[in-house]
């Protein structure tokens, strides 16, 4: 599941709003959805996701501090 929201955070940052950091109009929900994954999962792997040092965020900004580890994990799970 993690790979799935990396997926998610790469395609944002690259495709939709091609900049970084950004900022999501979409709930939780959305992106849950976006991750084929429930609300609750994705909630438990932003802050895990945080905490390691790949992503910040404050309010509904979003930003990508460790793209190639991002990478990595979009591509092994």
């Amino acid at each position: 599941m993690p790979g799935r929201v990396a997926d998610t955070l790469l395609y944002l940052k690259n495709d939709v709003f091609k900049t970084n950091p950004f900022t999501v109009s979409l709930t939780r929900q959305d992106l849950a959805d976006m991750s084929n994954m429930t609300k609750e999962s994705l909630v438990r792997i932003l802050p895990q996701f945080k905490s390691s040092g790949l992503i910040k965020t404050q309010g509904n900004t979003i930003e990508i501090l460790d793209e190639s580890r991002l990478q990595e994990i979009s591509k092994k799970g």
